[in-house]
């Protein structure tokens, strides 16, 4: 097994144009040892098998499932190959900003299981903004049952891990799928928020799993579905109830975000 510093793993589906950008903030990345493990779920052409052939990227393991395994598990199966000391899974509409993304992470994850990333969300209409300001995203990463409440970090790709402490998504989850993933890596790990790592975040594309989903009857699927799987959990189950009717109210919505939001 090769000794790389890290396994990015990057689920793909139909948008090549998403993907190149993502892939190539990736591979610019200086002074460290990749291995890029792409997996393509796409069900409507080859277009991003034919571009990753015409690279010629060593550091590359590609995989193009047929048939489709889905998002989530497509997560699994990318993460469950990976060979690097430190693993990163990120999505096609996101981006590291900085060639040195990965090293100045990789030195972090030398004293610490977890690094969580910034995120800059960058909207398809021009606008630019963060998420929650440092002291929420220090609070909930200590107190991480608070997730289920309010995703105070953002997108998966904020979280790099140290390879022994990566888990595995949970499959039946469709809303809170990656809240309830940071939930479980994180209770009993060294995480570290380290704001001058961004990743970006491209919103509102026609793609985004968000955009295109009944956000309320999928959140209550996991509400009833997690019920069971966190039934001794106070905080979990109260932090659900209040993602519930708290986080889908407009008005408090509104609110909170004025409040908290940078």
């Amino acid at each position: 097994m090769q000794n790389f510093d890290f396994t990015i793993v990057l689920p793909a589906y139909n948008d090549q144009q998403l993907f190149c950008r993502t892939l190539e903030s990736v591979r610019c990345q200086k002074d460290v040892s990749l291995e890029i493990i792409i997996m393509d779920d796409s069900d409507k052409n080859d277009d991003i098998e034919r571009y990753v052939a015409s690279l010629c990227d060593e550091r590359i393991v590609y995989h193009h499932n047929v048939p489709s395994l889905g998002a989530v598990p497509n997560w699994n199966r990318g993460l469950s190959l990976a060979r690097g000391r430190n693993v990163m899974l990120i999505h096609h509409d996101e981006a590291l900003v900085s060639d040195t993304f990965l090293k100045r992470v990789g030195e972090k994850l030398c004293k610490n299981d977890i690094v969580v990333a910034n995120i800059e969300v960058h909207r398809v209409d021009g606008n630019t903004y963060g998420l929650y300001p440092k002291w929420v995203k220090k609070l909930f990463i200590a107190c991480p049952s608070l997730f289920f409440a309010i995703n105070a970090i953002g997108p998966c790709a904020v979280v790099a891990m140290r390879r022994e402490t990566m888990l595995m998504f949970d499959t039946r989850t469709r809303w809170f799928v990656d809240v309830e993933w940071y939930y479980r890596i994180m209770k009993h790990c060294k995480v570290i928020y380290m704001p001058s790592a961004v990743i970006a975040s491209y919103h509102g594309h026609k793609g985004q799993i968000s955009n295109n989903i009944d956000q309320m009857a999928e959140a209550k699927h996991d509400v009833r579905m997690l019920a069971d799987k966190y039934a001794s959990h106070v905080i979990v189950r109260l932090a659900m109830w209040v993602h519930i009717h708290v986080l889908h109210n407009g008005g408090l919505h509104n609110f909170l975000t004025a409040l908290f939001k940078r």
